[in-house]
């Protein structure tokens, strides 16, 4: 799962954002065996989300000065 998890860490947080709209389609569409996967990616890809939009918000915050 590492490695997973350091591949997607490589992506945007727009990019991130994509993704979670793409995997709750496939969820949506996901049979019970599939499910617990996607589920786990999800939460993974949120979780990546927001560190990347709390890093732009720390970066944005530095450059000000603040």
């Amino acid at each position: 799962m590492q490695i997973v998890k350091d591949d997607l860490a490589n992506h945007t947080a727009e990019e991130l954002k994509d993704m979670l709209s793409d995997l709750k389609e496939a969820m949506m569409k996901a049979t019970e065996e599939e499910l617990p996967a996607l589920e786990e990616k999800y939460d993974l890809v949120v979780e990546l989300y927001y560190e990347k939009v709390i890093e732009q918000a720390a970066s944005k915050l530095y450059q000000r000065g603040a």
